[in-house]
């Protein structure tokens, strides 16, 4: 009875410590699969926080090569994007320092990086918007260049027009001397070619008829020219304007002019003040501004 009693007692501690050890099994299976659970969101906590870094990091890089390609003529809205490109860059270097397992300084970072990036954003617009506004003025621009050169080249194609019609019209209304014939004369006004018997040189000619012409008085200056090309002119002061150059004249007269041919004549006389020689004289005409008309003659 005593050893069934001690028997009993045995196996029932038995059943006691083999329930009591189950229990401690699964104590230390549900701590170890607590640990293990808790580690495994750790490490899923600070792989997450290492991308959010790594993702920070990379758009902070191409935050700052987008300002570094940003290029403007505005002299203020560039200094304001090279600030902004600073503060990039020192918040790179921050960010780098800060390890991946601090998530409230890797989440202050986000935040700030979204904010500079809203900022970077304005500035892309507001570049774009300067750049439009280049463009369409360049293009306004040309195209007055191409109006203005247009309108040039319209006015230059008026002037020469212009200058043509004007060329017609001063040739068209221009009176020429025709029929010009220089001659020596001796003291009896009979014509001589000898040297030792001139007394003056008297020119001929016709003013033509020419409808288109202005009617009124008109001065004729006569210019003659010895073989050495000295002009044969009465005194210092014998001079007139011709294209915007004084000429020295040998005579001139003053006519009136109706449209109609006008037979008239010059003289020169020879007052002994020249040193006159054989060869050919030149006879030039002029009137109205315009040389009218030339000739040569011989004296021996």
């Amino acid at each position: 009875m005593s050893n069934e009693y001690t028997e009993l007692k045995k196996n029932k501690l038995f059943k006691v410590i083999f329930i009591l050890l189950i229990i401690l099994i699964l104590a230390v299976i549900g701590l170890l699969y607590n640990h293990f659970a808790f580690k495994e969101q750790m490490l899923a906590e600070i792989t997450k926080q290492v991308v959010e870094k790594d993702s920070l990091n990379k758009s902070l890089n191409e935050m700052y090569t987008k300002y570094a390609s940003m290029k403007t003529d505005n002299q203020q809205l560039s200094t304001q994007i090279n600030e902004e490109k600073e503060k990039v860059k020192k918040m790179i270097d921050e960010v780098n320092k800060v390890k991946a397992t601090s998530w409230t300084s890797v989440n202050k970072y986000k935040k700030e990086t979204e904010e500079m990036r809203g900022i970077m954003q304005h500035y892309v617009r507001q570049i774009d918007s300067l750049y439009t506004i280049n463009q369409k003025l360049e293009e306004e621009n040309r195209q007055i260049r191409t109006d203005f050169q247009d309108a040039k080249d319209e006015n230059k194609k008026l002037n020469t027009q212009y200058t043509s019609l004007n060329n017609k019209i001063a040739k068209a209304t221009t009176v020429k001397a025709i029929n010009i014939v220089p001659e020596g004369l001796n003291a009896v006004d009979k014509p001589t070619n000898k040297l030792n018997k001139l007394f003056k040189i008297r020119v001929r000619f016709s003013l033509e008829e020419n409808e288109f012409a202005t009617a009124g008085n008109r001065v004729i200056y006569l210019r003659i020219a010895r073989p050495d090309d000295y002009i044969l002119s009465m005194s210092a002061n014998s001079v007139f304007t011709f294209e915007g150059k004084p000429l020295a004249y040998s005579a001139k007269r003053e006519v009136k002019y109706n449209k109609e041919k006008l037979d008239t004549e010059l003289f020169w006389n020879n007052e002994g003040t020249f040193d006159l020689m054989p060869g050919n004289y030149y006879v030039d005409l002029y009137m109205d501004g315009l040389r009218i008309g030339s000739s040569i003659f011989q004296l021996k």
